[in-house]
């Protein structure tokens, strides 16, 4: 779990969530409070499988959040892009969601993830928390084992295992 957020009493409510509901959604989580350390972290190799993203947070660490900056847009198209390391569940978080400009940009992008939510902060926020954390657990639960031949297994790339995972969930007769 990968939560990037800058509101220090959201990110304690956050470690509470998780410690809460440790015993029925395992999980580690990493907190990022910047779009600099998030845009880092997701550039590289580690692999995650629910991101929490504040759509509003500031570009660098310890600075505010500029108003009509919206810092985890950018984020979203580097997670939708990640093929290497697809990231299954996102949660996009916004106190204004009425002022995510442009709604229907971040509905589309809604494709690219087998679970996406648009969450307003608040009530409900950490329920929808909770909600994706059993998603991601029903994703990584999809056991994946092709063979080409007796010899040698067959190899699928990360998006195409993602795509695979995503088709199966679909159709719950599968399962």
């Amino acid at each position: 779990v990968l939560v990037v957020e800058d509101d220090i009493q959201v990110v304690d409510s956050y470690r509470q969530l998780f410690r809460d509901n440790a015993a029925a959604v395992p999980h580690n989580a990493r907190f990022i409070t910047s779009h600099a350390e998030a845009k880092q972290l997701l550039d590289g190799s580690e692999f995650f499988h629910v991101v929490v993203l504040a759509w509003s947070l500031p570009m660098q660490a310890r600075q505010q959040a500029a108003e009509g900056i919206a810092p985890g847009e950018q984020l979203l198209e580097t997670l939708a892009t990640r093929d290497q390391y697809p990231v299954p569940v996102v949660l996009v978080v916004t106190g204004r969601l009425n002022e995510a400009q442009p709604l229907s940009r971040l509905q589309d992008r809604s494709s690219d993830f087998w679970h996406f939510r648009l969450v307003t902060k608040g009530i409900g926020q950490m329920d929808e928390v909770v909600r994706g954390l059993q998603a991601a657990h029903r994703y990584v639960d999809v056991g994946i084992h092709i063979r080409e031949n007796r010899d040698a297994p067959a190899s699928l790339d990360p998006r195409e295992e993602d795509l695979l995972r995503r088709w199966i969930l679909e159709d719950v007769a599968r399962i």
